[in-house]
């Protein structure tokens, strides 16, 4: 009774663990292999050969030690405006209790946030959404530390990463 108790307690676990992803997954999904959109997903891995070719930049290995993933999708700005929004998919299914949010701003037809999602002091997650007129969607994940993701950012020349600068001037 025990073993089954404890199996369903994991299985349990194990689904509302991925179901708090699963927003993002699904968005990911949905448009990361179509025309119009732009992808990229940077796993720990490729993080690890970063870090061997950058052995001379500390910061840089720093940045990149306890990270697992990056995920960005953006739309082009050839498609045409109105039609999709990121924020408003991701949001109806992401569990917004369970983030933090660092900034919101909202203009005409357009909301951009940003959010982290915490382990104790730990930041484990990072989501930055913008839905509207420009939609992209940025998803870190590991051990985070803001202030060097920025620098991170800026190494790799990844421009929708750029408003992560406005947070470390706050």
């Amino acid at each position: 009774m025990k073993k089954l108790a404890l199996s369903i307690g994991i299985i349990a676990f194990a689904l509302f663990a991925q179901g708090q992803n699963s927003a993002i997954d699904k968005l990911f999904a949905k448009y990361s292999d179509k025309e119009g959109f732009t992808s990229v997903s940077i796993s720990k891995a490729m993080f690890s050969l970063f870090a061997n070719e950058n052995e001379s930049k500390d910061e840089f290995n720093k940045a990149i030690k306890g990270l697992e993933s990056i995920r960005i999708l953006s739309l082009d700005d050839t498609y045409p405006k109105g039609d999709i929004n990121f924020y408003k998919e991701i949001t109806k299914n992401l569990p917004l209790k369970d983030y933090e949010e660092l900034m919101s701003t909202r203009e005409k037809n357009q909301v951009f946030k940003m959010l982290i999602r915490k382990k104790g002091s730990v930041i484990t997650e990072f989501l930055m959404i913008g839905g509207g007129d420009d939609n992209v969607m940025i998803a870190i994940t590991g051990n985070i530390d803001l202030k060097t993701i920025s620098k991170l950012s800026k190494t790799l020349d990844i421009k929708e990463m750029d408003a992560i600068e406005k947070i470390d001037k706050k």
